[in-house]
Order: C-alpha cells, then sequence, then structure tokens
C-alpha cells in the first residue's frame, strides 16, 4: 500500500509538471491558451486525487468485506502455508501468498470466476464436502467451508506426494499373463524333428524379446505354454501397444504350414501372485473360447479383448467328443425327462441340433422334447417336416415346457451359451441340470453354471458338435434327424463355402450315409414370393461404406428377418465388399444382422454395439434410437474396429 500510495503522487506531480511546462511554453505565443491549459492543468490533478480517494474507500470496503468473509481470519490465513482463497457468487475475491505461489504462480485472479480453477461440478462436490483436483503437476484436496454473508472459503491441501506413492504402489502391483500358442500342433504336423524345433523357436524367440521389452519374469511351461511375470505399469504400456506380440508372432512366415497364433489371459488386479494366476486362466479360457489369436484382461466386473480379426483353427480331437458323449448318457440316465431349447428366431441350426439330441435321448428310452416358440421361429418347414413324419409330440411351446419341469428334468441347451438368447430363459431358470452345446464364441455373459460346457468356436455349427456326439451315442440315426442337422450345417456353413473344416465334412458324410437327401435340405431354405421381394428391395437400397455394404428396410412384415438375413448373404457377392449388413425393425428395437467371408471379423463389431456372434455372422439389436442414428452407431463401429486392425 505504501509503494502504491509513492508511486501514485510520483506520477501525478510528473504529470501536472509536464502540463505546467506546456502551459508557460504556449503562453509565449498565447496568453488565452496557457490560461487554459493552466485550468486543464489544475483540473487532472483534481481528477487523480479523487479517483485516489476513491480507491481508497473502495479498497477499505474490500477490506471490510474480506474481513467480514472470513470473519476476521484472513491475516490468519495469509500465514498458512496452505494456499486457500475466498470466493462470493463464484468469483475469487481474496487469495493468500501461498495460493498465488504455488497455484496461480503470481497470477493476479482477483475478480475472476472461480471456475479458473475448478468446476462447476467439482464446486458442489466441494459444498458437500471435498473433491479432488489435479492443476499442471499437481494433486490437491479441496475442503470448503462457510463464510459470513454468503462467501466460501476453499482450502487446498497439496496431496501430490500421498497420489505419487499410490501411484507407484498401483504400478507395482503383480500381472501375471498366461499365453499359449494354438495352433503349435497344424503347424508342426508331418515336419521333421528338426523343423518343429525351428518352428517353436521362432515363435519363443519372439515371446522371449516380448518379455524383456515389458521387463517380465520369463518361464516356459510347456511345449505351447508361457508364463510371463510383471507389473501394472508394463501392463499398461502393453494394453496401449494392444498387445503387439499377437502380430509380431503372426507375421513369422511358415511358408505352406501357414501362420502361427497366440492367445493371451491376463490376471491382475490383486496384490496375490497366485490370485493373478488363477484371474489369468479365467481370461485365458475366454480368449480360447472366443477364437483364440486375441488377449483377454480381466477388469473388475468385465473382460476387455484385444485382437481376435483371425480364424484360428480346431483343436477339438475324437477323444474330448467320446468324453463329453460318455459323460452325457450318464447324466441322461439319471434324469426322468431331458427339455431341448435353442436361441430365440430358431433357425435351421438352433432347431436341427436340438431335433439332432432328441432322437439320441429317445433312442436311450427317455423322454425328451424340443421347446420352440412357433410364432417367432424361422425354420417352421424344418418344423413342420418333423411333426410330418413321425414325431408330431416332439416340439412343444414355453408354456408347456414350464409346466413338465420337475426336480430331475434337465435342460440342454443349443446354438447359444447366454440367458438373453434363450426361446425361453424361465426355463433355464426352473431347470437344475443345464448341459451347453454350442458353437459360437464366448462373450463375458455367458452362463457359467452348467454341468456340461461342450463349446468349440472352431465348429462350423452346433449341428456339426451334435453330429459327433451321437455317433458315440448311436451308432446310426433316422433319415428325418439326419436331414434337420445337415440343414444346420448348411446354414451356417453356407452351403459349405465358409468356416468348413474337414471335421465338418466328415459330420455331412456321416449324415448322408444316414440317408439325408440334399435335395430335400435344399427345400428347407424357400421362401415365399414376398420375402423374395423383400429381399430384392434391401439388396437395391445397399451402400458401400468402405469394404462393406449397409442396408436398412422399413418395413414392418412379418418375414423381414428372414429377408434381411438372405439379403446380407447375397450381398457379400458384391465385388469388394468383404462384410455386409441389414438393419430392420422388430417392434421398438432396431436390429442389425451382420455377414463377411472372414476377411472382416463382425463379431466384434457387433460386440461394439452390445451384440455378438461368430466371424462371419453376428447380430445387434439397437434400442431407444431410430433408424438414422443406428446407422451412424455401426458407421462409428466399423471405423472403430478398422482403426484397431491398424
Amino acid at each position: 500500500m505504501k509503494k502504491f500510495k509513492q508511486a501514485f503522487v510520483i506520477t501525478v506531480a510528473v504529470l501536472t509538471g509536464l502540463m505546467l511546462i506546456m502551459s508557460l511554453f504556449v503562453g509565449i505565443y498565447s496568453q488565452t491558451a496557457a490560461i487554459v491549459g493552466l485550468i486543464l492543468t489544475i483540473g487532472c490533478a483534481v481528477a487523480f486525487f479523487v479517483v485516489y480517494i476513491n480507491r481508497q474507500n473502495h479498497l477499505k470496503q474490500f477490506i471490510d468485506l474480506v474481513e467480514r468473509q472470513t470473519g476476521g481470519r484472513s491475516k490468519l490465513m495469509e500465514r498458512l502455508r496452505m494456499p486457500a482463497i475466498v470466493i462470493k457468487d463464484d468469483e475469487i475475491i481474496w487469495y493468500n501468498s501461498a495460493f498465488r505461489n504455488d497455484i496461480s504462480q503470481g497470477r493476479d485472479i482477483y475478480g475472476c470466476g472461480v471456475d479458473v480453477i475448478i468446476t462447476p461440478e467439482q464446486l458442489k462436490c466441494v459444498k458437500n464436502g471435498f473433491v479432488d483436483i489435479a492443476l499442471d503437476d499437481k494433486f490437491y484436496r479441496v475442503y470448503g467451508s462457510k463464510a459470513y454473508d454468503g462467501g466460501m472459503i476453499l482450502y487446498f491441501v497439496d496431496m501430490t506426494e500421498y497420489e505419487n506413492l499410490v501411484k507407484r504402489y498401483n504400478d507395482n502391483l503383480p500381472v501375471v499373463m498366461l499365453v499359449t500358442i494354438d495352433n503349435l500342433e497344424e503347424l508342426q504336423r508331418g515336419a521333421r524333428d528338426s523343423e518343429k524345433a525351428e518352428i517353436v523357436s521362432a515363435i519363443s524367440k519372439k515371446i522371449e524379446d516380448y518379455a524383456a521389452k515389458l521387463d517380465c519374469m520369463y518361464y516356459k511351461l510347456s511345449t505351447d505354454s508361457y508364463l510371463l511375470v510383471t507389473d501394472e505399469y508394463f501392463l499398461s504400456l502393453a494394453i496401449s501397444d494392444r498387445f503387439d506380440i499377437l502380430k509380431e508372432v503372426r507375421s513369422i512366415d511358415f511358408g505352406e504350414r501357414g501362420y502361427a497364433t497366440l492367445s493371451i489371459g491376463v490376471g491382475h488386479g490383486s496384490e496375490s501372485v497366485l490370485e493373478c494366476e488363477d484371474i489369468a486362466r479365467q481370461a485365458l479360457d475366454m480368449a480360447l473360447g472366443r477364437g483364440g489369436d486375441q488377449a483377454a484382461v480381466k477388469t473388475d466386473d468385465d473382460y476387455e479383448f484385444f485382437g481376435g480379426a483371425s480364424s484360428t483353427s480346431s483343436k477339438r480331437t475324437r477323444v474330448r467328443t467320446r468324453i463329453v458323449a460318455s459323460a452325457l448318457k450318464e447324466l441322461i440316465a439319471d434324469t426322468d425327462r431331458v427339455l431341448l431349447v435353442g436361441h430365440r428366431f430358431a433357425d435351421l441350426d438352433s432347431f436341427g441340433s436340438c431335433y439332432g439330441m432328441y432322437s439320441a435321448i429317445t433312442a436311450m428310452g427317455k423322454e425328451a422334447n424340443v421347446v420352440v416358440n412357433r410364432d417367432t421361429a424361422l425354420c417352421t418347414q424344418l418344423i413342420d417336416y418333423v411333426e410330418e413324419n413321425g414325431d408330431e409330440g416332439c416340439v412343444i411351446s414355453p408354456e408347456q415346457a414350464l409346466a413338465m419341469v420337475t426336480k430331475k428334468t434337465m435342460l440342454i441347451i443349443c446354438d447359444t451359451h447366454r440367458r438373453s438368447f434363450l426361446d425361453c430363459p424361465e426355463l433355464y431358470d426352473a431347470c437344475t441340470a443345464t448341459v451347453i452345446i454350442d458353437h459360437h464364441r464366448k462373450t463375458v455373459d455367458y452362463i457359467d453354471n452348467a454341468v456340461i460346457f461342450y463349446h468349440d468356436p472352431y465348429a462350423s455349427s452346433a449341428c456339426e458338435l451334435v453330429s459327433e456326439l451321437v455317433q458315440y451315442i448311436q451308432p446310426r440315426i433316422g433319415k428325418v434327424e439326419a436331414e434337420a442337422l445337415l440343414s444346420g450345417i448348411m446354414l451356417d456353413t453356407r452351403n459349405f463355402v465358409l468356416h468348413a473344416g474337414a471335421r465338418t465334412f466328415e459330420a455331412a458324410a456321416f449324415l448322408r450315409n444316414c440317408g439325408a437327401s440334399t435335395v430335400t435340405v435344399k427345400g428347407f431354405f424357400k421362401s415365399g414370393f414376398n420375402v423374395y421381394k423383400e429381399r430384392a428391395s434391401i439388396i437395391a437400397d445397399a451402400h458401400v461404406y468402405g469394404d462393406c455394404a449397409i442396408s436398412r428396410t422399413e418395413s414392418l412384415d412379418k418375414d423381414v428377418r428372414i429377408a434381411a438375413s438372405q439379403a446380407a448373404d447375397e450381398m457379400l457377392g458384391i465385388n469388394g465388399v468383404h462384410a455386409s449388413f441389414v438393419l430392420f425393425h422388430s417392434g421398438d428395437i432396431i436390429n442389425i444382422s451382420a455377414r463377411s467371408l472372414g476377411v472382416i471379423n463382425v463379431q466384434l463389431i457387433m460386440e461394439t454395439l452390445g451384440g455378438g456372434g461368430h466371424l462371419t455372422m453376428a447380430a445387434a439389436q439397437l434400442a431407444d434410437c431410430d433408424m438414422d442414428d443406428a446407422v451412424r452407431q455401426l458407421a462409428a463401429a466399423i471405423d472403430k474396429y478398422r482403426e484397431e486392425q491398424k
């Protein structure tokens, strides 16, 4: 204040002197001008002193206000080493020297809005208690207390050292990674011992280099399995690089043998290495259940996946199939009735696999039924064919099934492993024993309490899995059952074009030997003239988005679901199109039917929208949006997929 007074007096004196000199100089030429200059000089001097007095009065009022707001504590607060400010009506009216030095860094912010320091949302938290904020490279916990006349005092407690200590602790928590080579057996098939060693050595070298990059403890568990132990800091680096080890291993050229893929399960979030290892095994099972060639990281209540864009080879063996069939026979023998159910909007694969298991169970002398909601089923021709050929009581409604459930009733779920996708979710809740037979890539909300979980994402269809199982329950099945199973295989492989392996053709050969007629099966794929026209309309309205074809329909016809899936299949025949998507209404929900030729993983795209499925066939449902918004969400999901694959 003293310095201000001195500066003000000096400034007024200098300006007054200059104006007097100018008045005298002008007076030599004009006495009138000199008098006017003298009057102006006196007027300016008076004005300066009036401003000075007003400033003094305002300053005194301001000091009084601060004293009232702080209850006379401003002098004490000034001596605090803790930064503190006083605000009123969300404006800063005072702050101490600690705040000026540590936070505002010498900047004058008197009269500025408090939002230059904390946001309105954070200020609300302060009023209810406290809030943690970050300013530059420091962390503060802000407390508030009410002051006189509606003001508030904010105190800033420096938490930087504590936060850094917490970060160091979290960064040093253990992380366990379990790594397995998905297709080592296939790569080494027919190779000499020296070639087998070279294959393992090339892959192991990549994994060793990756372990060194992440500062991991590295241990080889078996020929195709590895254990890596690191900490959270290096896990964050692996996540930021999206586990580039997957691409590095896939890039190894083994010539005609193809390429190797890895599956990685990551366990973290615990102080115990043993707990992290257990979590890593769960994550690895999830990665393998989704088809491999990916990393699964367990989060608090979900999984995060990286990779998974390619189709990997099957690990299924006859030994496992025989073991599952044997266990299944024992379970069936101890039940009084078996109910079989598939997914909503039952298709040929869903109903065909259920009916194939039905025939094997009834051959054992047990009562069984297939549960189908006829109103929504997409395979009514197959259902009618089954009933017309001697199994009229086979198919029952969900209501009938619920009335049949007893304590010894077993439920077999085919072609899905998610409760929300079942044709009758209440049936799953009512039955105490559940068996799952499915080929779709595993999702995080899978049914985890099944007595038998026969799941293989490498199989072409659920009908292929059932075709192998029934061979160990009864050596031969009837013609109708064989045709039902063959129709499901033909549907999901699109007539043996996609996702058809050697085991697929072996299953088809078994069914053909049991009397399945391909001509009869082809008839199950026929559709009405209205569906044909709707399909043509959908294809005509399609547009190309990059290497994807997208179409939409506003039709509310009951057969639009069939037309949409068929249109999605046909659009894959367009040059340059690797994936197709058709959007259609189903009540208040917008459905997306997705198909691909394997180059694009439509499952990953649909998972972004809350759906799922398989690498070449997937779907999603969008609620609370219109068709235009749904198309925008789909385009964003496709863009995200492309970006991640880069």
